[in-house]
């Protein structure tokens, strides 16, 4: 099981290094296809995100 929070916390902080780099630059700046791939990383790290806010949500409400 800690094999898999430490992949978890892996994947997570490279989605959000890859997602910086579209983010910190302009909007007006970006190509058509870059444009897609921000988008498409940014719904990769909500994936990434929502099952473990989920995960979270239901183990409290356990308690």
């Amino acid at each position: 099981m800690q094999d898999l929070i430490i992949e978890y916390k892996w994947a997570l902080r490279e989605t959000r290094k890859m997602y910086r780099f579209y983010k910190d630059t302009a909007e007006v700046n970006l190509t058509a296809e870059r444009i897609s791939n921000k988008k498409i990383i940014s719904s990769i790290v909500s994936n990434i995100i929502y099952p473990r806010m989920a995960a979270v949500r239901k183990t409290a409400g356990a308690r």
